[in-house]
């Protein structure tokens, strides 16, 4: 993929200028790794070392995190103190900690934002509900006519507010159906127009819509359907038939 979407080919000499390191390097194509979703550039480590030293005077000689596993929960934490009794005196001090505290602070930092996009989520909803719920109502405004002829011909409340509400949740059913598979299908295209994986994409680059999301938006959209439906249908349905007939003529 690589190789494909910068135009290269094997025995290609290119230059990588670094975006975290003062750096350029040049390289020699060699070879070729067949997949359409890996976007990596293969080179060896110990010439990005011997550039790092004769730059800035360090190489790559260093470790961040080390990972050990315990076979007893119990010997965690007197291991754990062990190992930074071991390190403190050393130039590498260690810090231990377990693996959930570990993702729990590096987690916390998107805190702020997963509580933005929860609330703008929230509203979001909250809106397709209202919007629904006054679709609902125009439909049954425009329908009291028929309404009024209904209740005049017998048909009870129940049916005419169950009718109602069936009408609602399959209206919200099928625009929520239409809107996964549009997402669906957007998400393929642009995987395929991007032939994988593709940095540019962004966040869109991992976004699959899966069989579950499908079922899940689904299921969504049919509540949104009966939580809007339902205040309409209901205050049509508890209307006697002079009121009804009222409205009409």
């Amino acid at each position: 993929m690589t190789l494909k979407s910068n135009g290269w080919k094997i025995g290609d000499l290119v230059t990588l200028k670094s975006t975290v390191f003062p750096l350029e390097l040049q390289f020699r194509i060699v070879g070729e790794i067949p997949s359409d979703r890996a976007p990596h550039f293969w080179f060896q480590r110990e010439y990005l070392d011997q550039a790092m030293r004769a730059a800035t005077g360090n190489g790559l000689d260093f470790l961040g995190t080390v990972w050990v596993r315990v076979d007893d929960p119990a010997r965690i934490g007197p291991l754990m103190r062990e190992i930074d009794e071991g390190f403190r005196n050393s130039e590498a001090i260690t810090a231990s900690e377990t693996e959930k505290s570990y993702f729990a602070n590096f987690f916390s930092m998107l805190e702020g934002l997963v509580t933005v996009i929860l609330i703008v989520t929230g509203l979001v909803a909250l809106c397709i509900v209202f919007i629904a719920a006054n679709t609902a109502s125009m439909a049954v405004r425009e329908r009291i006519g028929e309404i009024a002829v209904l209740k005049a011909l017998g048909f009870s409340r129940r049916l005419i507010f169950s009718t109602l509400l069936a009408e609602a949740v399959l209206l919200a059913a099928v625009g929520g159906l239409v809107g996964a598979l549009g997402a669906l299908g957007l998400t393929r295209l642009i995987h395929a127009q991007s032939q994988g994986w593709n940095p540019a994409l962004g966040p869109l680059g991992s976004f699959i819509v899966t069989q579950t999301i499908l079922v899940q938006g689904l299921f969504l959209a049919l509540f949104v359907g009966m939580l809007s439906g339902v205040v309409p249908a209901l205050g049509a349905a508890r209307k006697s038939v002079a009121a009804t007939l009222r409205e009409v003529f």
